[in-house]
């Protein structure tokens, strides 16, 4: 079995597994709103600090930490997938450009003037698609994966904004938010 198709054998692996992974997580996500119904009930039955809402409270815990942890590694697959497919598409590349120095060698050769001309041609397009793949693969490495806290602070304050919840205090850039916006205020 060729190289290539080995290579994309593994990338569809990596993306099937991804999904189920993503399917999991989905079902540990249901599962912790069943249990947290079970907890509503049994507060409701028993009251608060009864052994059956505690019960069923670690246990929808225990499926939000599940949930989490195959978010997480289904979201590690995917990137890795994405950095995979980079790489190969790299090598397609760099192969290809070894197929033009080997015909260029062989124009020089033969000082041929017009094959050299045409090797040169093709050679200049081979570079400027890998400076195109280059720079695709420095904006995908750059965004896939590498996500500042900022950004997640802003998505939570953004998200729970849309829902009328306060959760500025707990989130760490809102003071700095909080303060620079009470500063621009006193300076206007």
């Amino acid at each position: 079995m060729p190289k290539k198709d080995v290579l994309s054998d593994q990338l569809f692996n990596l993306k099937f597994t991804a999904k189920q992974l993503g399917k999991q997580a989905t079902k540990c996500a249901k599962a912790e709103t069943a249990e947290k119904l079970k907890v509503k009930k049994a507060i409701e039955q028993y009251g608060a600090n009864s052994p059956q809402a505690q019960a069923y409270a670690e246990k929808a815990i225990c499926q939000k930490n599940q949930h989490i942890n195959l978010l997480k590694l289904s979201t590690k697959i995917e990137i890795v997938v994405a950095r995979l497919e980079v790489a190969a598409s790299m090598n397609q590349i760099s192969g290809s450009i070894g197929g033009v120095v080997k015909g260029l060698d062989v124009a020089l050769k033969s000082m041929d003037v017009g094959k050299i001309s045409t090797i040169m041609d093709q050679f200049s397009a081979q570079m400027t698609d890998v400076e195109l793949s280059t720079n695709e693969m420095q904006r995908g490495m750059d965004d896939v994966g590498l996500v500042s806290t900022s950004h997640v602070d802003e998505l939570i304050q953004s998200v729970a904004d849309e829902h009328d919840i306060e959760v500025g205090h707990s989130l760490p850039g809102f003071q700095a938010q909080a303060v620079g916006g009470a500063q621009a205020s006193a300076m206007g």
